[in-house]
């Protein structure tokens, strides 16, 4: 019984991460690529301080309770399926701390947006390819959670 709460609770943090993403990919992507640099870096500024506290632990949270439902699942299909949800968001954490943090650290939260440096480098282009990996990272985690959760 406990299994199917943990389950419910997996599907939704990990459906409100990969819906956050989703929406950067429609949405903020696009209007980044319309700004100039300096506006590209202001608004990104104001938007991190809200993503950055929320999406980790978003995605840890669904990463701990999937690699805990992969081995305490109540069938063999529900945990092969956590696994391949922990795996998707495991690979999702990675490329953010490993990849999307450090680029945006460099080039959008420690420089001035009203003066951006001379060897200031545009981050959007690489920046978009990683998010859109870890996005469909964070949305295969959820397929998988969601179809863990109809096995019996």
């Amino acid at each position: 019984m406990w299994t199917d709460s943990l389950t419910v609770l997996t599907l939704l943090a990990t459906g409100v991460a990969a819906g956050i993403m989703s929406e950067v990919v429609l949405a903020g992507i696009p209007v980044f690529a319309s700004m100039s640099p300096e506006r590209y870096v202001w608004t990104h500024q104001r938007l991190d301080r809200r993503y950055e506290p929320t999406m980790p632990l978003l995605v840890l949270g669904s990463l701990v309770t999937s690699a805990v439902l992969a081995g305490i699942g109540d069938s063999a299909a529900q945990r092969w399926l956590h696994g391949l949800a922990a795996a998707g968001l495991l690979g999702t954490a990675l490329v953010s701390q490993l990849v999307a943090v450090p680029l945006l650290r460099r080039q959008v939260r420690d420089v001035d947006s009203a003066a951006l440096p001379a060897a200031w480098r545009d981050p959007r282009p690489r920046w978009k390819r990683w998010h859109q990996l870890r996005t469909a990272l964070a949305l295969f985690a959820l397929a998988a959670t969601a179809l863990a959760a109809v096995q019996r």
